[in-house]
């Protein structure tokens, strides 16, 4: 048959691949939120961590709210490090990814959080990085909470 002037295919999907933009654009989002997620007034570092991630480093991870963040962490050794800087001075709350033995942030204070134990309340002076260092408790080993 002949093929008239202006008739393409009656399909998209008959000539080029389709292409998932959900998936694409959403698989690196997971697991840049598996690592560190943030809202505005929240940080939550690693808190989805897979067990095939015992260590690792992530750098100038954008975080909700303008800033960046740092990741670096070691399960087996039982130690995290985070580096935060924000654009703005702002108040946030950041959950650790376990039971801890000691938190420390050079150039600020770390306050309770009304979160409860396992947060830290800390203001983000604008423009400077803020290293925090968490060491966590004894009976966290690898990346699951073992009970005594």
């Amino acid at each position: 048959t002949k093929r008239r002037p202006g008739l393409r295919k009656r399909s998209f999907f008959g000539r080029w691949p389709v292409v998932q933009f959900d998936a694409t654009m959403a698989s690196p989002s997971a697991v840049f939120e598996m690592i560190l997620y943030s809202d505005p007034d929240l940080l939550r570092i690693l808190p989805a961590l897979p067990d095939m991630l015992p260590t690792g480093r992530v750098n100038g991870m954008r975080i909700r709210g303008g800033g960046t963040a740092d990741v670096d962490w070691d399960m087996p050794g039982h130690r995290v490090m985070a580096c935060v800087t924000s654009p703005t001075t702002r108040t946030v709350d950041i959950k650790f990814p376990a039971p801890f033995s000691r938190v420390t942030a050079d150039g600020t204070t770390l306050a309770a959080s009304t979160f409860g134990d396992a947060y830290r309340t800390v203001t983000l002076p604008a423009g400077k990085t803020i290293p925090f260092t968490v060491e966590m408790a004894d009976q966290w080993k690898g990346c699951r909470l073992v009970s005594t």
